[in-house]
C-alpha cells in the first residue's frame, strides 16, 4: 500500500499537467474556454446596488475583466479579445464594487480572464441573485408629470431664438404654443417648417435652470421620439455656474439621450469634456428590435462621484468613470471628478438640422413631435461613493494596434514633404465630398500641397485635408509643425483628432492666419486621452475662404518631457500654477509643503466648491519663518522686469507670514514681504523688480513658520507688469495685452478676447503726455443685437501704487464712464469697428473695458485729429509753403540729384535739373504719419509733369539699417505727362501700428529713363476709410446680410466673398425694398463733414439698388438717414458710382451704410448682386483730373 499511494500521486500530478497543457492549447480562438480552474464568485458589494467578484488568479500573467448584461452573454472563444466598450470593466480587481446590477433585468455577470493582449484565456458567466447584491434605494426628489393645464414655468424655462446653437441648427425655439404644450397628461415639443424671425423652422427647448438643479442622483424620462431626416431630440444636461470650470467643453456636458430621426432604432448617451475636447459615450439599440419612434421608452442616468451609468427600459447600456476638465488657462486638469461634481439642470429640446444629425430632405414630414410622459429626479438614500482618483484609461481599450513606427528621424507624418504625390493622405474623408457644400481638389507641385478651393461651404472641414493612422500615446508630449501660405490673407483650422474616438481633440482647433509668405507653425500637446493607433491630423479650410492653401514639411514627433524645465508662463499671464487650489492631487498640484525638525504643519483643500483654498495647519510653528514653507519652483524670472505678486489669505488669528523669492538653493533672495494677516479674507499684493540676473529656477515660497495660527491661502497670482504705454499720438494696444482681467477668455490663439459677460472686466494702463479729447476706435465683433461697451477711466495705477491690482473700478469710483450699444457684426469673428471720443487726462491712468457679449481684438487711441476719415497728409494743398513735405536729394553712398522744391500758383514744384543713380534720387517726402494696422487707406494725389515721367510711390516705415524700408503697399508706379490728372490707390495696413510712417514719391531714373524737367503735386491726401474690408479680399469679414422677417417679408440667398467680390445671390425678394440688404454699421460721422461714398458694382439682371446712409433706431421712424436715398440703376457691367453728403445730424459712432436689395419701385427681381471697392471718405476725394490709378 506504502507504494500504490505515491504511484496514484505522481498519476494524479501527470493528469493534472496534461489537463493544464490542453487547457493553454485549446486557446486557439476556435475552442471554448476551459473552466476547470476559473471559479469566480459573486457577493454584496460595498456600495449600494453593487455586487463583487472573487477569484484567484496568476495576476503576473493573467487579469480580470466584468461585464454586466441584460441578457446571456455568449461564451467567446479562447483568444478572443475581450470586447471594449461601456459595459465592460477592464481591468477588474477581485473584490472591487461593480454597479448597475440588478436581480430583475441587469443580472448577468460575465467574467472574463484575459491575457497581457487582452486575450480571452477562461471565461464564466454568473446569474446574479438578490442576496449577491447590496441593496439600495433612491429618493424621489422633484417631478413634472404634466398632467395640468399648461407648461408649469415655476419649473420650466423657455429658451428662444436661433442662431445655430453653435451646431449650425436650422429651427428658432418659441414660447408659443404651437412649439412646446401639455396636452393628455404629455409634454410635446413640436417642431414646424415655417420662415420665422429669419429661420425655417420652429420649434421648442425646456430647461431647469435656476428652477431645478441637482448635484449626482438619478434622472428619469419617458419620452416617444419623433422621426425623419435632420429630426435631432434630445434630453441632456448643464452646469448652473457655468464659470466654474471654465467654458464649454470644460464645464461639461451630459447627454442622457439624443436620437436621429434618420436613425429610428439608434439612441446616443455621451459625456462631453476637456480641453481638448473630448466627447465619450456608446450607442444603444433595443434587444427587440423595435424602433423608438413605435412606442414610449424609458430613459434613465444614474449619476454619482466618479461614475455615470446610462439605461433604457432599465437595460444598463453604457458605465463611463474617466473623464477630466481642464481651464485653457490652467496648467493642469481640475482635480478629478470634475467637471461633474456641482449643480447641473436639465434640458429638452427639438432641434431641426445640425452639423450631426444633417438637414431635412424632401423625405422629411412637418410636423414632428417629440413627447415626454414624465421626468423624475432621485437622490441617494443613504451615502455617495467616494469619487476617488480618476482612473485613468484602460491599458487594455485597443486590440486593434500597436501603432505604425516613426520614420528615421522621428516623424510620425508618412510623405510630410510630398515627395510622394498624395501617398498615405486623404482630400475630403466623407462620402460624398461636398457633404458640407465643400468644393475643391488637391495636388502636388514642386513638392508642396495644392488646395484649390471652388466652393469654401458651411464649415470649417468642408475642405478637409488629413493623415490618418496616426499613433498617439496617452502621457506623451508631441510636437506638430507644417509651413503654410496661401495668395492672400486667410485663415485655416488645424488639430489632431480622433476619428474612432467621436473626433476627439487631441491637439486643440487651432486658428492660423496665412498670407501670401510662407509661415513656419508649431504645436505641442500633451495626449492626456487614452491611446489611440489611429488619429489624424486635418487641415480645414472650409468656409474661411475659397483662396487656395499650400501645404509643406508636415511633421509629428515625440518630444521629452523635462521634469526640471521652466515652467512656461500660463497663458493669462500667471507665473504661478495651480494658485486657485483646484488642479491635481488633493488640489495640491505644483506646491511642496516643507517642515523643518521644530516643525510640524499639514496642508489641504476643501472639497466644496465654492470654498477650496488652502488651509495649512500648525501643530508646531517651529523656530524660524521658513521652518514651515509651501513653494514652487522652476518659475523664470527675468532680470530687469517688474512683477507683481498677488494673493488671497487670512488666519484662525491675527498673525503675519512672509513670501518670499530665492534661487533655488535659498542663497539669493530676490524677493521678501511680511505680510499682516487678519481673521477676515483680503487681497495682498506686493510688486518687485528683479534686479539679479535671470534665474530659469526661482523658488518662490508662502513662509508660515514661528507663529502657531492656522493661514487660508488663495488666488495666487505672479504676474509681469510694464509700465505705462505712452499715449503721445497714435498708438494701438491689443486686446490681450491687459495688465488685469476678471472672467474673459482669450480665443484665437491668444490674439483675441471672448466670452465676455456681464460682470467681466479689462485694464490697461496708459500715460496720457498732454489733457485732451481722444478718439478710442475699437475692433469688435458679436453675434447678437445686446451687446455694450462701458469706458470707465481713473487716475493711476497698479503698476504706479495708486489703485490695487487685480481691484476692479467701478463706476462711483471712476473719473470718466463712456457707454456704448454695439449691434451685431454678424459672427464672433467677423470684426468691425466702433469709436468713441473721451477726455484723458495728462499723466497715468487706467482704462477699464468692459464689454459683454462683443469680443474685442484691439482698440486705438488717437487724437480727435486721426479718428476715421481725417486726413493723414499736413498741407497738402500747399497753399503757400511746402513744408512739412520735404525734397531729399541724395548722399554720399547713393549719389547725388540736383534741383530744388517750391511753391507755384499754389502747387508743390520739383525741379529735376539732373538725377541720382537709384530711383530713389531725388524724392518728395512727408513723415510722422499714423497708421494703424488693420486700417484701410486711401491715397490720392494731383500730379503732372514738363515731360513724360515715371514715378514711384512708396507708402511705409523708414528704418536705420538693412533693408531700410518696410513697405505698407506695394509700390504704386505712375505714368505722368503734362496734364494735371488725379491718382488714387487703396491699401490695408498689415503692420503693426507705427505713428511715423511716410509717403514717398521717387523721382529718380526708373527702368534706366532719367527724365529731368519740372514735376508738379496738389491735392496730397492719405485718409483713413470709414468702411471696413470694402474690398473683400478674402472673406465677408465687416459686412452682415438681412434676410427680412414677418413684417417686410422673408427673402431668400446666401453672402459670400468671391474672388475680391462681395457676391449677394438673391433666389427671393421681400416684400419691401430693404429686405433684403446688405450693410455695415459701426461708421462714425461727424455733425458738418463731408464725406464722399464710393463703390462698383454689377448685377445679372437689370434692376435697381437703393443706397442708404444713417442712424438706425430701435422704434419708429427706426432709421435717421444723413444722406438723400440714391437709386442706383445697375447693370450686367461692373461700374463704378460714387456720391458726397454733408452729416447735420448730430456726431454718432455706430452709423451704417445699407444696400437694399428687395422690392423697389414694384420690382422684385432676383439676381446676383457683386459689390466691391466700397469707400467712404471724409471730404471730397478727387481733384481736377480724372483717376486713372486704381
Amino acid at each position: 500500500m506504502k507504494k500504490i499511494l505515491p504511484l496514484l500521486l505522481v498519476l494524479m500530478m501527470v493528469l493534472s499537467s496534461f489537463q493544464i497543457a490542453f487547457a493553454e492549447k485549446k486557446g486557439n480562438g476556435n475552442d471554448t474556454p476551459a473552466t476547470n480552474n476559473f471559479n469566480p464568485r459573486a457577493s454584496k458589494g460595498q456600495l449600494h446596488g453593487s455586487t463583487e467578484v472573487d477569484v484567484k488568479i496568476d495576476e503576473s500573467v493573467h487579469h480580470l475583466a466584468v461585464q454586466v448584461s441584460s441578457q446571456p452573454i455568449e461564451t467567446p472563444n479562447a483568444g478572443d479579445d475581450v470586447p471594449t466598450d461601456f459595459s465592460i470593466k477592464n481591468p477588474y480587481t477581485p473584490l472591487d464594487d461593480i454597479s448597475g446590477v440588478d436581480a430583475e433585468i441587469n443580472k448577468y455577470l460575465a467574467v472574463y480572464l484575459a491575457d497581457d493582449k487582452n486575450k480571452v484565456v477562461d471565461f464564466k458567466l454568473l446569474k446574479l441573485t438578490k442576496g449577491k447584491i447590496q441593496k439600495e434605494k433612491w429618493n424621489l426628489v422633484w417631478e413634472d408629470n404634466f398632467d395640468g393645464q399648461a407648461i408649469d414655468e415655476t419649473k420650466w424655462n423657455f429658451i428662444q431664438g436661433g442662431g445655430g446653437y453653435g451646431n449650425n441648427e436650422l429651427q428658432n425655439y418659441t414660447n408659443r404654443e404651437k412649439n412646446a404644450r401639455v396636452e393628455d397628461g404629455l409634454l410635446i415639443l413640436e417642431a414646424h417648417e415655417e420662415n420665422f424671425d429669419g429661420n425655417e423652422y420652429t420649434s421648442a427647448k425646456l430647461t431647469t435652470e435656476g428652477k431645478g438643479d441637482w448635484t449626482y442622483g438619478k434622472y428619469e424620462f419617458r419620452a416617444k421620439m419623433p422621426e425623419g431626416q435632420g429630426i435631432w431630440p434630445a434630453i441632456w444636461m448643464m452646469p448652473t455656474d457655468y464659470g466654474v470650470y471654465d467654458i464649454w467643453p470644460s464645464s461639461g456636458e451630459i447627454d442622457i439621450m439624443e436620437f436621429l430621426g434618420h436613425d429610428p432604432y439608434t439612441v446616443y448617451g455621451t459625456l462631453h469634456y476637456g480641453v481638448p475636447w473630448t466627447h465619450t459615450g456608446q450607442s444603444f439599440q433595443l434587444p427587440s428590435g423595435e424602433s423608438f419612434v413605435d412606442d414610449y421608452h424609458t430613459f434613465t442616468l444614474e449619476w454619482e462621484p466618479g461614475e455615470m451609468r446610462w439605461y433604457v427600459d432599465g437595460i444598463l447600456f453604457s458605465t463611463q468613470n474617466d473623464w477630466f476638465s481642464k481651464d485653457p488657462q490652467g496648467a493642469d486638469n481640475f482635480t478629478y471628478p470634475a467637471p461633474y461634481d456641482r449643480d447641473f439642470y436639465i434640458q429638452m429640446n427639438l432641434a431641426v438640422g445640425g452639423n450631426w444629425p444633417g438637414y431635412p430632405d424632401e423625405t422629411t414630414v412637418f410636423p414632428q413631435q417629440f413627447l415626454i410622459d414624465y421626468v423624475r429626479v432621485y437622490e441617494l438614500d443613504g451615502e455617495y461613493r467616494e469619487a476617488g482618483e480618476r482612473p485613468g484609461p484602460s491599458p487594455y481599450g485597443n486590440n486593434d494596434s500597436e501603432g505604425r513606427e516613426p520614420l528615421e528621424d522621428g516623424n510620425y507624418i508618412y510623405n510630410g514633404e510630398f515627395d510622394n504625390n498624395l501617398t498615405y493622405w486623404d482630400f475630403q474623408p466623407f462620402d460624398p465630398d461636398d457633404l458640407f457644400g465643400g468644393e475643391g481638389e488637391v495636388s502636388v507641385v514642386d513638392g508642396v500641397l495644392n488646395a484649390t478651393i471652388t466652393s469654401a461651404g458651411d464649415a470649417l472641414w468642408a475642405i478637409q485635408f488629413v493623415q490618418p493612422n496616426l499613433p498617439i500615446e496617452n502621457g506623451e508630449r508631441y510636437k506638430y509643425s507644417f509651413d503654410a501660405w496661401s495668395t492672400g490673407d486667410r485663415s485655416m483650422m488645424v488639430n489632431v483628432s480622433g476619428p474612432d474616438n467621436n473626433f476627439a481633440r487631441y491637439l486643440q482647433d487651432a486658428t492660423i492666419e496665412l498670407t501670401d509668405t510662407p509661415q513656419h507653425f508649431e504645436f505641442v500637446f500633451d495626449m492626456v486621452q487614452p491611446t489611440d493607433f489611429n488619429a489624424r491630423t486635418e487641415f480645414n479650410m472650409g468656409q474661411a475662404s475659397t483662396l487656395p492653401v499650400f501645404i509643406d514639411n508636415v511633421r509629428l514627433e515625440k518630444i521629452e518631457k523635462d521634469p526640471n524645465a521652466s515652467k512656461e508662463v500660463l497663458p493669462d499671464g500667471n507665473y504661478i500654477y495651480n494658485g486657485t487650489f483646484d488642479q491635481g492631487t488633493d488640489r495640491l498640484g505644483f506646491w511642496e509643503l516643507t517642515t523643518d525638525h521644530t516643525a510640524d504643519a499639514t496642508a489641504s483643500v476643501n472639497s466644496e466648491i465654492y470654498y477650496r483654498e488652502l488651509y495649512v495647519s500648525i501643530d508646531e510653528a517651529g523656530t524660524s519663518s521658513d521652518s514651515i514653507a509651501i513653494s514652487q519652483n522652476h518659475l523664470n524670472i527675468e532680470e530687469n522686469q517688474s512683477y507683481i505678486v498677488s494673493f488671497d489669505a487670512r488666519a484662525i488669528e491675527e498673525r503675519s507670514i512672509e513670501i518670499q523669492l530665492t534661487n533655488a538653493d535659498q542663497t539669493e533672495i530676490y524677493m521678501n514681504e511680511s505680510i499682516d494677516l487678519s481673521t477676515m479674507t483680503q487681497e495682498y499684493s506686493k510688486i518687485f523688480r528683479m534686479n539679479n540676473t535671470t534665474d530659469e529656477h526661482a523658488l518662490f515660497q508662502f513662509l508660515f513658520g514661528n507663529h502657531d495660527p492656522g493661514v487660508y491661502i488663495d488666488n495666487v497670482t505672479m504676474k509681469a507688469i510694464s509700465p505705462p504705454k505712452d499715449v503721445a499720438g497714435n498708438i494701438q494696444i491689443e486686446a490681450e495685452d491687459y495688465v488685469s482681467m476678471y472672467g474673459v477668455i482669450a480665443e484665437n490663439d491668444g490674439q483675441t478676447i471672448g466670452f465676455i459677460d456681464e460682470g467681466d472686466w479689462l485694464q490697461y494702463a496708459i500715460d496720457v503726455e498732454e489733457a485732451g479729447e481722444y478718439v478710442i476706435s475699437y475692433s469688435v465683433a458679436s453675434n447678437v443685437d445686446t451687446g455694450n461697451l462701458t469706458l470707465l477711466t481713473k487716475m493711476g495705477s497698479a503698476y504706479t501704487g495708486e489703485l490695487e491690482f487685480n481691484d476692479e473700478i467701478t463706476e462711483a469710483e471712476a473719473d470718466g464712464v463712456y457707454y456704448m450699444d454695439i449691434a451685431s457684426t454678424g459672427g464672433w469673428n467677423n470684426w468691425g469697428i466702433v469709436t468713441q471720443t473721451v477726455h484723458l487726462e495728462e499723466g497715468v491712468q487706467t482704462l477699464q473695458i468692459a464689454s459683454p457679449g462683443v469680443n474685442l481684438d484691439w482698440f486705438t487711441i488717437s487724437t480727435e485729429s486721426q479718428s476715421q476719415g481725417e486726413d493723414l497728409i499736413v498741407n497738402g494743398t500747399f497753399d503757400s509753403v511746402v513744408e512739412p513735405t520735404f525734397a531729399w536729394w541724395g548722399d554720399q553712398w547713393n549719389g547725388y540729384a540736383e534741383g530744388e522744391a517750391s511753391i507755384e500758383d499754389g502747387l508743390l514744384k520739383v525741379h529735376l535739373e539732373s538725377l541720382g543713380a537709384q530711383p530713389f534720387i531725388p524724392q518728395v517726402v512727408q513723415e510722422g504719419l499714423p497708421f494703424i494696422s488693420g486700417q484701410t487707406y486711401t491715397v490720392s494725389f494731383d500730379a503732372k509733369s514738363t515731360s513724360p515721367k515715371t514715378i514711384n510711390v512708396n507708402v511705409g516705415r523708414g528704418l536705420d539699417a538693412a533693408p531700410w524700408f518696410i513697405p505698407y503697399v506695394d509700390t504704386q508706379q505712375v505714368q505722368l505727362n503734362d496734364e494735371l490728372q488725379t491718382y488714387q490707390f487703396t491699401f490695408t495696413m498689415n503692420e503693426a501700428s507705427y505713428d511715423n510712417g511716410k509717403i514717398v514719391f521717387e523721382l529718380g531714373p526708373i527702368d534706366g529713363e532719367a527724365v529731368a524737367g519740372d514735376v508738379y503735386f496738389d491735392n496730397l491726401s492719405i485718409k483713413r476709410d470709414i468702411i471696413q474690408n470694402g474690398h473683400f479680399s478674402s472673406s465677408i469679414e465687416s459686412w452682415q446680410a438681412w434676410w427680412g422677417d414677418q413684417w417686410a417679408g422673408y427673402a431668400v440667398g446666401e453672402m459670400n466673398a468671391v474672388d475680391g467680390l462681395l457676391v449677394i445671390d438673391i433666389e427671393q425678394t421681400g416684400d419691401q425694398s430693404y429686405s433684403p440688404q446688405v450693410f455695415q454699421d459701426g461708421l462714425y460721422f461727424e455733425n458738418g463733414k463731408t464725406y464722399t461714398v464710393s463703390f462698383d458694382a454689377s448685377s445679372s439682371e437689370a434692376r435697381q439698388m437703393n443706397v442708404n446712409i444713417g442712424k438706425e433706431l430701435t422704434e419708429a421712424p427706426w432709421f435717421i438717414p444723413y444722406a438723400a436715398t440714391q437709386v442706383i440703376n445697375l447693370s450686367t457691367d461692373q461700374e463704378n458710382y460714387h456720391f458726397t453728403f454733408t452729416m447735420n445730424e448730430d456726431t454718432y459712432n455706430n452709423g451704417k451704410i445699407v444696400f437694399e436689395l428687395g422690392n423697389i419701385a414694384g420690382q422684385a427681381i432676383p439676381a446676383t448682386i457683386n459689390l466691391d471697392n466700397v469707400s467712404i471718405i471724409e471730404g471730397v476725394l478727387n481733384g481736377e483730373g480724372d483717376s486713372v490709378l486704381e
